[in-house]
C-alpha cells in the first residue's frame, strides 16, 4: 500500500475550510443568543485556581468584557421579576467592595428569602414530626 500525501492534505484542507465556514457563520450573530435586547442571557464559567491556567481566566474576563460591552447601560431602570432575591444591604450599609459578605447579615432566612427558604415541621414514614427552618450561613467571602 502506498502512502498518498497529497489525499490526505486534501480531506485535512477541506475539514479546515468547512470548520472555519461553520465558526465564521456562528460569529456572525455574536453576541446573539448571549445578549439579546441589551439584557445578558449568560454566565462565564471557568476551573477554580488550582485547576486553571492563567490563560483560562483571561479568557474568560476577556469574554465578560466583550459581552457587558453590549449591554444597555443607559434608559429606564429595569426591575427584577420572575424569582426569589435579595438584596444585600441595609438602609445603614450596603454592600461594598472588598466587604466580607458577613458584614451586613452573617445568614439569610424564611425573612430575606420566603420563596426559597421556609421553616415548618417534616413528618417522616414512622409519623414523627421534625421541626426544620432553612438558611443560607453567609462566611467572610468577599
Amino acid at each position: 500500500m502506498k502512502f498518498n500525501f497529497r489525499k490526505i492534505a486534501s480531506v485535512l484542507a477541506s475539514t479546515v475550510m468547512l470548520s472555519s465556514t461553520v465558526a465564521l457563520a456562528a460569529a456572525a450573530n455574536y453576541p446573539s443568543p448571549f445578549v439579546k435586547s441589551g439584557v445578558a442571557d449568560v454566565a462565564v464559567v471557568y476551573p477554580s485556581s488550582s485547576l486553571a491556567a492563567p490563560s483560562d481566566l483571561v479568557a474568560a474576563t476577556d469574554i465578560t468584557t466583550s459581552l457587558n460591552s453590549k449591554l444597555v447601560t443607559s434608559g429606564a431602570a429595569t426591575s427584577v421579576s420572575g424569582g426569589d432575591y435579595f438584596k444585600l444591604e441595609k438602609s445603614t450599609n450596603k454592600f461594598g467592595l472588598n466587604e466580607d459578605l458577613n458584614d451586613i447579615y452573617s445568614t439569610l432566612d424564611e425573612e430575606e428569602l420566603s420563596t426559597v427558604l421556609a421553616s415548618g415541621t417534616y413528618l417522616n414514614d414512622a409519623n414523627d414530626e421534625f421541626e426544620y427552618e432553612q438558611e443560607i450561613a453567609l462566611d467572610g467571602l468577599a
